[in-house]
């Protein structure tokens, strides 16, 4: 499916939040809490298995397009040449005057990771999600698009809607875009979903920034300068719903001159964090997905920031990366960022870093190589008053055009806990 708005395939285009769905505070709605039940994890495997046969190499798309960290706002309304001859049969199911601008996108990830240095007694956990995205454009201005995911995060089921937006294109002679509703913030290296990342599991810089925006925001190329200004106004840091307090603003400026470099820069300013002296902060997810283990957090944070905090005074927030591409064949990108609340009872934040290199060996084959660090001495992003960072490699192999499966290798080690070495397998499939 198309990106919310024009864009790279940095983050596959779609998805959404509809307040109209009964959410829970923990960003989606409990299916049920069946915490280790067998037969739905069968199911869910099943599902993912089947919806895989069905993505052969007559057939699959190229859902797997090359992960460009860039503007949210990809080509608004683009042909697309990754349409599938099964997707356009589906399409086809559909009435003449709404299959001609519809679009429907699948993807899954399966995840297992295992520790021979446990924590906790607890030493594996697995994560399953399944997302099914549906767009539909109206003439050459308007597009409405949304996504649902299902989640088993290691036993804990739950439905969510992670995005759902409407993008207008304010004149036809202009690349003006508006976008209103829910979706991805797409401000670091790092793109929201797994399907559209080249790695394992993700840095620890993913769990400290916005993963999503509940609000609105325009998309405003400079001429041919290769500047994009992207300024937008947000509900919630945690992109959860949450509308009882101010909301955040901030801009994305990105400057792309080719393929070869890529730089932005996105401030954001809003109400802060604090440990104790304000008002509790709902996280947007369950916290005790993975039995309660704070360092697994840390390794399985792939759904966005789930503070312990309070919130009070003003955050002032930053982050900046860097994305070059020397060759056809490497990816080399560096990110920082910070965030910082003043009080007085005094000042709390965050700070990190990331570099990553990525190489293609071969046309199916590539292999990364990646270090994270979070100063986290605050305990508002992990919970856990500490500085941490981790250091992971792995490789990925595309069996077939849209299915991928990837193995790595990771060490996390902190000030304040044991070293912990672990080694995931993940599976994902786009549709």
């Amino acid at each position: 499916m198309d990106a919310p708005f024009g864009s790279e395939p940095r983050a596959k285009p779609l998805q959404s939040s509809n307040p109209a769905y009964p959410l829970s505070a923990a960003g989606g709605f409990p299916i049920e809490d069946v915490k280790g039940s067998g037969c739905m994890r069968i199911i869910l495997i099943s599902v993912l298995f089947w919806t895989v046969l069905l993505v052969r190499p007559d057939v699959a798309g190229a859902a797997q397009a090359e992960p460009i960290p860039g503007s949210t706002q990809s080509d608004f309304i683009g042909t697309g040449t990754d349409d599938l001859s099964l997707k356009e049969r589906l399409i086809d199911c559909f009435p003449p005057a709404i299959a001609q601008g519809l679009d429907l996108d699948a993807w899954g990830w399966l995840g297992g990771l295992v520790s021979p240095t446990p924590h906790n007694g607890a030493s594996d956990y697995y994560d399953l999600e399944l997302g099914l995205g549906i767009s539909e454009t109206f003439g050459e201005s308007l597009k409405v698009a949304a996504q649902g995911n299902f989640i088993d995060a290691n036993g804990n089921l739950r439905g969510e809607l992670e995005q759902g937006y409407l993008t207008w294109k304010v004149w036809d002679a202009g690349p003006t875009l508006v976008t209103v509703g829910k979706f991805n913030a797409n401000f670091g290296v790092e793109a929201r979903d797994f399907w559209n990342r080249t790695t394992g599991t993700t840095s620890l810089l993913f769990g400290a920034q916005p993963q999503d925006l509940i609000g609105v925001m325009v998309t405003q190329p400079i001429g041919d300068t290769g500047i994009e200004l992207r300024p937008f106004l947000s509900a919630d840091f945690q992109g959860g719903y949450e509308f009882n307090q101010s909301p955040s603003a901030g801009l994305t400026a990105q400057f792309k001159p080719n393929r070869t470099l890529e730089f932005a820069v996105t401030n954001w300013v809003g109400p802060g964090f604090v440990v104790s002296g304000g008002k509790y902060i709902h996280a947007p997810y369950d916290d005790d997905n993975y039995e309660g283990v704070s360092y697994a957090d840390g390794v399985e944070n792939w759904e966005g920031p789930n503070l312990t905090g309070e919130s009070a005074s003003t955050l002032y927030f930053v982050e900046g990366h860097v994305i070059v591409r020397p060759s056809a064949a490497w990816t080399l990108s560096a990110e920082l960022l910070q965030g910082g609340t003043s009080s007085r009872s005094g000042r709390w934040g965050w700070s990190g870093c990331m570099v990553q290199a990525d190489y293609q060996v071969i046309d199916p084959l590539h292999i990364y190589a990646r270090w994270s660090a979070l100063d986290d001495s605050d305990a508002i992003i992990t919970g856990t008053f500490h500085r941490g960072q981790e250091a992971s490699c792995g490789l990925g192999y595309e069996f077939i055009e849209g299915l991928e499966g990837r193995i790595e290798y990771r060490h996390d080690f902190s000030n304040a806990a044991p070293g912990l070495d672990s080694v995931s397998c993940h599976l994902t499939f786009s549709f």
